[in-house]
Formats: structure tokens, C-alpha cells, sequence
């Protein structure tokens, strides 16, 4: 049996669910841009983009976070990225969507 995950950045049941239905009520063309193919998974857990500095440098101090949900075609890889917030994962300013690392 698949042992649960768990950690900072995987969604709750509930987030998973908001997830789904924003893809199914915004998906025109569902096929993937790089191969035609129409077979993705959504992610069960969120990214956020690294923040670089003028100087090259990785911060996320006082630095608006965008937490980021993946869509990952099945037959080439491709990856598309979705605002969590749009999509209603999290809520503007949640503390979950703003990991601390």
C-alpha cells in the first residue's frame, strides 16, 4: 500500500478538489502545446518560483510569494503552471501558499 504524503507543500483533499475543478471549467483545448497529446496529471502539491535579486542572489524575505500549480503532460513532459490563487487553492495572503523556506 502507497504510504499518504505528507509535508509543507502538499495540498489538502479540499485543495486538490479546487484545483480540479478550476482546470475543468477553464480547459478549452485540453491538448498539450508541444505534442497534441491530451493526457496530463495535476500536481498533488505546489511550487513557488525562486526569487532572484539584482545581484543574483535567492531571497524570500519581504518578497510577495506566487504559489504555483502543475499540470504535467504524460506523453512528453511538458509542464504548464497555474496562479493557485486564481485558481482558488489558496486565498490572497494565505500563510499555507507562503512557505517561510
Amino acid at each position: 500500500m502507497a504510504e499518504a504524503k505528507t509535508g509543507r507543500h502538499v495540498l489538502k483533499p479540499e485543495q486538490s478538489k479546487k484545483y480540479i475543478e478550476h482546470l475543468g471549467k477553464t480547459a478549452k483545448d485540453a491538448k498539450c502545446q508541444w505534442c497534441g497529446e491530451n493526457q496530463w496529471k495535476p500536481s498533488d502539491h505546489y511550487v513557488v518560483p525562486l526569487i532572484l535579486t539584482p545581484a543574483g542572489e535567492a531571497t524570500l524575505n519581504n518578497v510577495p510569494l506566487i504559489p504555483l500549480m502543475l499540470n504535467t503532460c504524460l506523453k512528453c513532459g511538458n509542464t504548464m503552471f497555474f496562479n493557485a490563487v486564481v485558481a482558488q487553492v489558496f486565498e490572497e495572503g494565505d500563510a499555507d501558499a507562503n512557505p517561510k523556506t
